[in-house]
């Protein structure tokens, strides 16, 4: 089953070059910071729902490893656009 993104909205499935996967955090403040950013009416992420880097501002991503980019810690998904301007 190929990767996919669990925002509302969002169409990133699978390989698609430039844009990375990552799973919820483990820390439960950030997870539900995560999880209302999602805007998803009575929705909890599952073991493997992920969100792709194309939610997160480019200052928290961490792209200094070569082989692995992650969000840095504390970072909340903010873009969105599904949503209407005045929501995000």
């Amino acid at each position: 089953m190929p990767t996919s993104c669990v925002a509302y909205g969002c169409v990133n499935r699978g390989k698609i070059e430039g844009i990375t996967y990552h799973g919820f955090p483990q820390d439960e403040g950030t997870k539900q910071k995560w999880i209302s950013a999602i805007k998803r009416k009575d929705w909890e992420p599952k073991k493997h729902s992920r969100v792709c880097s194309s939610h997160f501002r480019e200052e928290d991503i961490d792209r200094t490893s070569l082989c692995r980019v992650r969000i840095r810690e504390g970072a909340v998904p903010v873009t969105f656009k599904a949503f209407p301007e005045k929501s995000q």
